[in-house]
């Protein structure tokens, strides 16, 4: 499944408009709505792991996030790799592509319009630190290498 990670706890909700779901997670650092969605085609066993690895590889505090599935019969798939770190979170990583924001406005009324079949899964910060900690105490290569890289936070996790 297409799993996007979320920006807040709670975006998917019966009292959410397509048009609030759009602008909350999948709008622009630079402004409108992000044409080409970053998401990760993993099953529900592995999302705690790929936001482990996104927020490590991303160099970012961990979030607690409500991920959710979008439906994968909008935009277009293609596989793409983003990060040095984690070959798994490379792997996994997708863009999907839309055509304009209507695509994407369209996809957002569907999973609101269904919002009770929307697979979710709370992944909370204190679970993701944990995640890292023991990848690290394990001796996982890519941890300690990005552990040990100049800037990094994971050290501090």
């Amino acid at each position: 499944m297409l799993i996007r990670l979320a920006r807040r706890k709670t975006s998917i909700e019966p009292t959410v408009s397509a048009r609030q779901l759009a602008e909350t997670e999948f709008h622009h650092k630079g402004g409108g709505l992000d044409l080409d969605l970053s998401v990760y085609d993993v099953d529900g066993g592995e999302v705690l792991r790929v936001q482990a690895e996104h927020e490590a590889g991303e160099n970012l505090d961990p979030k607690t996030r409500m991920n959710f599935a979008i439906p994968n019969d909008h935009g277009v798939v293609a596989a793409e790799p983003c990060c040095n770190f984690f070959a798994f979170r490379n792997g996994a990583h997708r863009a999907v592509a839309f055509s304009d924001e209507e695509e994407i406005l369209m996809m957002s009324e569907v999973m609101i319009s269904n919002v009770g079949n929307v697979y979710q899964q709370l992944v909370r910060h204190n679970d993701v630190r944990a995640f890292g900690r023991g990848k690290i105490a394990t001796g996982d290569a890519e941890w300690l290498a990005l552990r040990d890289h100049p800037g990094s936070k994971v050290g501090s996790w």
